[in-house]
C-alpha cells in the first residue's frame, strides 16, 4: 500500500489531509526531534545538511501545541 492510497483511505473515512509524500517524514522526524530536545547540531549530521539553517529553517515547524507549551512556561514564570 502506498502513501497516497493511505490518504486516500482516511480521506474516506471524511478526515481531510493534505498530500503527503516520503519527504513530509523527513520534516517531521526534524520537528519532533526538536521537540524532544535533540541537538540542533545532532540532528543536523543526521539530517545530512552542510547547513544547520537549512535544519532550523527548513525542517523544523513549530506546531501550535508546541507554542502553547511553551507560553505556559512562560506564564508560570510571573504567577
Amino acid at each position: 500500500m502506498s502513501i497516497d492510497d493511505i490518504v486516500e483511505e482516511i480521506r474516506k473515512d471524511g478526515i481531510d489531509s493534505k498530500h503527503i509524500t516520503p519527504h513530509t517524514f523527513r520534516h517531521t522526524f526534524a520537528t519532533r526531534n526538536i521537540e524532544n530536545d535533540i541537538t540542533p547540531k545532532v540532528l543536523q549530521t543526521i539530517l545530512g545538511h552542510n547547513d544547520l539553517v537549512t535544519t532550523m529553517a527548513t525542517y523544523v515547524h513549530v506546531l501550535k501545541d508546541t507554542k502553547v507549551n511553551e507560553m505556559q512556561k512562560l506564564a508560570h514564570l510571573f504567577s
